[in-house]
């Protein structure tokens, strides 16, 4: 098994650095009063390819979560996550705001085979 969850959070740091959003938190934000925030899980880890009693690939999925206070706000944001993923071979899955009146909110589903 392949765990990916350190690159992960570095790669999504690298935009808190960058003073593009403010937290990268692991499921779900410690806080809503620093905006915008990132979150991320793994959300699937399974064997892609088996070979010789051992596992060769494993698949993985990751869900990258973006709050803000706007959806202009969110969608550069997912631009920058969008990108910093495909550094570490990510490719996106799918991607879809969800609607709500007060703290706007994207989902991000991210694979790779690894």
């Amino acid at each position: 098994m392949v765990s990916v969850n350190k690159q992960i959070f570095n790669k999504l740091n690298e935009l808190k650095e960058l003073g593009i959003v403010k937290g990268v938190n692991y499921s779900y934000p410690e806080t809503f009063s620093k905006l915008p925030c990132i979150t991320f899980y793994e959300a699937n880890n399974s064997i892609a390819i088996y070979t010789e009693d051992d596992e060769y690939l494993s698949e993985i999925n990751y869900v990258i979560d973006i709050w803000a206070e706007s959806y202009e706000q969110i969608n550069n944001i997912a631009i920058k996550v969008n990108e910093k993923l495909k550094e570490i071979d990510f490719i996106r899955e799918v991607s879809y705001d969800v609607p709500s009146e007060d703290i706007k909110h994207k989902f991000m589903r991210f694979k790779t085979i690894k």
